[in-house]
């Protein structure tokens, strides 16, 4: 038991930034806050474990579930090991599904924005908030895409130190085909929207560029004030941008229910689902928040865009259960944007019978 074999005692609480060169490729800057801690003499020296709240735990969970997808053939991603080396358990069929239905939406929405943005001449940042041990930056260098004029990734101290270590002692994620752009890893509490802003800021971020917000299963766990002040700061800061969110909706049916219950006893509460708890919660509150809200579907439909050959590959090379009962995962994807032009499109892999409910966006302007 943790808390029977390690006695922690809170020393201090330090800021600061450190430059990292490794390989002699390329530097990568991290400004990060941690807590200090202090070990009993019984403790081996070799490990330094630092307490995380309940919600960074969750980090590690979603990464062992999109290792186990990975391995049984959903999607490639050579990168994610270097963050987790540990043996994973199999995982449901509807689990699996669920990752690689979000993990390949947020993938080709990403794709989508960095082309459409760099036909304009100019160059797309993306903020990815509670990005945890997201490979979504390697994966998109490896696709040989235009460079971006940055890349952040925001999350807790803590995990952005264990982050750090992953990073530094791994070559392959140092190696990269364009220098031209930025990958900034910050340390950076969403509650506090005015200094996320800053640091964002200080950090490279450019706000007359073209900005995609990513945000996944991170805003259910604020209050919905706090929700609404970051968005409005984000919102506010960027001339033109896009904030693509997942997230938990229907908390009220037998699944719902189970997972707020679940997570309440981790130490994970859901402080902010009872104000969006429907799709139209979701586009509501994106609109009062000053974003226009483009779209909102559950995962059910997203898995439904994939291509009768891709889908079937699934079904075929995995033989496993027969899909069933997947939209009581009660997730949703939700696209919106702000101060963007209308024409055309948006994302039609993935938006098809919505289209009717919002337009792309002219970057241009």
């Amino acid at each position: 038991n943790f808390f029977d074999t390690y006695r922690y005692r809170y020393v201090t609480h330090a800021k600061y930034t450190t430059t990292v060169r490794k390989h002699g490729q390329r530097q990568l800057q991290i400004d990060h806050e941690t807590l200090l801690v202090s070990r009993n003499k019984g403790c081996r020296r070799d490990h330094l474990l630092i307490m995380a709240e309940g919600v960074a735990a969750t980090n590690d969970d979603a990464t062992a579930c999109k290792i186990a997808a990975i391995e049984r053939g959903y999607w490639d991603d050579k990168y994610i090991r270097a963050f987790w080396p540990k043996k994973v358990v199999r995982k449901p069929p509807i689990l699996n599904r669920g990752y690689f239905a979000r993990t390949d939406a947020v993938f080709k929405t990403a794709k989508w924005f960095i082309t459409t943005v760099s036909a304009t001449d100019r160059q797309a940042q993306i903020v990815n908030l509670g990005a945890g041990f997201d490979t979504l930056y390697w994966r998109l260098k490896e696709c040989g895409l235009p460079a971006m004029g940055g890349y952040f990734e925001v999350d807790m101290p803590t995990v952005v130190e264990r982050k750090l270590r992953c990073i530094e002692s791994h070559q392959e994620l140092f190696s990269i085909k364009d220098g031209s752009d930025t990958y900034r890893l910050l340390a950076g509490d969403l509650k506090s929207p005015a200094e996320l802003v800053q640091k964002l800021a200080s950090a490279g971020l450019d706000a007359s560029k073209p900005t995609l917000f990513l945000c996944e299963c991170v805003l259910v766990y604020l209050e919905p004030a706090e929700t609404c002040a970051l968005l409005t700061a984000l919102g506010e800061h960027v001339a033109s941008g896009c904030f693509l969110n997942y997230e938990m909706i229907n908390p009220n049916d037998p699944f719902g229910k189970v997972m707020v219950r679940n997570l309440e006893m981790r130490g994970c509460p859901l402080r902010g689902l009872a104000g969006c708890a429907t799709l139209g919660d979701q586009m509501k509150r994106f609109h009062t928040c000053g974003w226009e809200p483009r779209a909102a579907i559950d995962m059910n439909q997203v898995y439904a865009k994939l291509s009768p050959a891709e889908r079937s590959r699934y079904c075929v090379l995995l033989t496993e259960l027969v899909f069933q009962g997947f939209c009581r995962e009660s997730l949703h994807l939700r696209f919106c944007s702000r101060n963007l032009c209308s024409k055309g499109s948006v994302n039609k892999d993935y938006m098809g019978d919505r289209q009717s409910d919002f337009t792309d966006f002219d970057v241009s302007t």
